[in-house]
């Protein structure tokens, strides 16, 4: 399972002999010695191009040589490791993780990680290619499956210009390599993205990219393979980190200084004042035991180790169906830490992942779903409650993890309240006109994500508005012409009725 039909030799034979021909007459100067050597003793990569091009031999020469001249001209055998910030591997964008259930690798792309930067779109560019090179070097004969993360992802996460490369690397220069794409919870907002996505592919690609949400992806990915985030039973925590501003990391003659993004990278970050409410409001949450709600909820000062963004309030979009939102757990410490989130009102809420561990100074992203039917109004009563602690081993059981809530003293525990709240009733959204909180501002993208839900409620209402305005608008149209119908119907029966009558006097013999 997961990998390519059985080879034919003949065919790859065929393609070799065409192949090196073409390269003999075009000058071996302008193809890289690594893959010429390819060509000549690797049958599975030849293999590739005839599978792609379903065995064509003309198709799989014609990829064959674009691929080998886009080699050269990008300098994809001579990519190092050594080229890029380790800030690359650390945010937690791309990774294998696992396998679906056809047994090909699952390559997992978090979009919402992905930040456009023109300054180092072609570093990007490269690691990417560095990514893909590895993992056809690891197991050349096996595909894999990418599964696009979606959630939370808004309009500064799209850059189509690295997305077309993406696509001409699956499509041209790694042949046969994808096996399936997972499109999993794509927002309303991509829409228009998948339209242009879709026109630089052909049926046979468009067919391999599936629109999965947590319902649905257990169809393509055994449960125990997924992880919690994505609706599986996977605990998993890919460790993370936030990718920083290039603009400050520019030099005199417009390169970036990696040794200084390195440098920053190492350094504890800390958020503004959390919530400062008493505890005393906490004696409301049934569903949280009471030694637990004896522990005190402060505002975050130097002894957290463990920073939460929103820290107050998770305000969720003012519409009808299911809604997601994220809460960020970021690490101070150089320790492990364990976390939990719980709620009041646990039948309302899914909460993927609740529990997990987060290695030092990086971050966890705890996806939080509003189940649909539930009223809006009774927000305002609904509290979460983030539970963390610093843990001595990162590769700690699950069973050692539950022994661990129940045993640890309260003076090891860190207790954190965050509210509910619709963003109509948001402060963040109140104070939009006089931001002062530097929680606040680093919002911003967050909130103009949330707008636009925002906007997209208000068109949906305003077509239901139109729609109804046509519906009144017909039906009195139909009215018209029904009154039309009948005062002609009425009209041509006294013509008709005078007419025979005048008849009658003229001739008494008509009857």
């Amino acid at each position: 399972m997961g990998g390519l039909p059985t080879i034919n030799p003949e065919l790859v034979s065929e393609l070799r002999h065409k192949v090196l021909t073409a390269i003999e007459e075009q000058g071996t100067e302008n193809f890289h010695p690594v893959d010429i050597e390819r060509i000549q003793k690797d049958d599975i990569w030849l293999w590739r191009f005839l599978v792609h091009q379903r065995k064509e031999i003309s198709w799989a020469f014609d990829t064959a040589m674009e691929c080998l001249k886009w080699r050269k001209e990008f300098g994809t055998n001579d990519i190092k490791h050594s080229e890029f910030p380790s800030v690359f591997e650390e945010i937690g964008a791309m990774y294998v993780f696992n396998k679906d259930r056809d047994g090909h690798r699952l390559v997992t792309i978090h979009v919402r990680r992905y930040r456009k930067e023109p300054l180092i779109a072609h570093l990007t560019k490269r690691y990417f290619v560095y990514f893909m090179e590895k993992l056809d070097k690891e197991k050349p004969y096996n595909r894999i499956s990418i599964l696009f993360d979606m959630q939370g992802a808004g309009y500064q996460n799209v850059d189509m210009d690295y997305l077309a490369f993406m696509f001409s690397c699956f499509k041209t220069y790694y042949p046969a390599a994808v096996a399936r794409i997972y499109a999993f919870e794509m927002p309303w907002l991509f829409t228009a993205v998948w339209t242009v996505v879709k026109g630089w592919l052909n049926a046979k690609a468009v067919s391999k990219i599936k629109f999965v949400k947590k319902n649905t992806i257990q169809e393509f990915v055994d449960p125990d393979q997924l992880l919690i985030e994505f609706g599986g039973n996977n605990p998993f925590v890919r460790p993370t980190c936030e990718l920083p501003d290039i603009k400050d990391y520019l030099m005199a003659d417009g390169s970036l200084d990696m040794n200084r993004i390195q440098d920053m990278m190492k350094k504890k970050v800390h958020f503004a004042e959390s919530s400062t409410e008493d505890e005393t409001s906490i004696e409301a949450e049934e569903n949280i035991p009471n030694q637990e709600r004896e522990m005190k909820i402060g505002s975050a000062n130097k002894e957290y180790f463990l920073t939460i963004n929103p820290s107050d309030e998770l305000a969720f979009p003012n519409v009808e169906h299911e809604s997601t939102v994220t809460i960020r757990l970021t690490s101070n410490t150089t320790n492990t830490v364990a976390f939990k989130v719980k709620t009041t009102s646990p039948a309302k809420y899914r909460v993927r992942p609740s529990i997990g561990i987060i290695r030092p100074e990086n971050s966890a992203t705890v996806f939080v779903t509003l189940m649909s039917g539930f009223s809006l109004s009774s927000l305002a009563s609904d509290k979460f409650l983030v539970i963390a602690a610093e843990v001595e081993n990162e590769n700690i059981s699950g069973s050692e993890l539950s022994e661990m809530w129940q045993s640890a003293p309260k003076e090891k525990l860190m207790h954190h309240k965050i509210r509910c709240c619709t963003m109509a009733d948001s402060n963040l959204f109140k104070n939009d006109l006089n931001i002062k909180s530097p929680v606040a501002s680093s919002n911003l993208t967050e909130k103009v994500d949330k707008l636009l839900l925002q906007n997209i409620e208000i068109k949906g209402q305003v077509k239901r508005l139109q729609n109804t305005v046509y519906t009144i608008v017909l039906f009195q149209l139909f009215v018209v012409v029904l009154g039309v119908v009948v005062w002609q119907y009425d009209f041509l029966q006294e013509i008709l009725s005078s007419k025979f009558t005048a008849d009658s006097c003229l001739n008494p013999n008509v009857r």
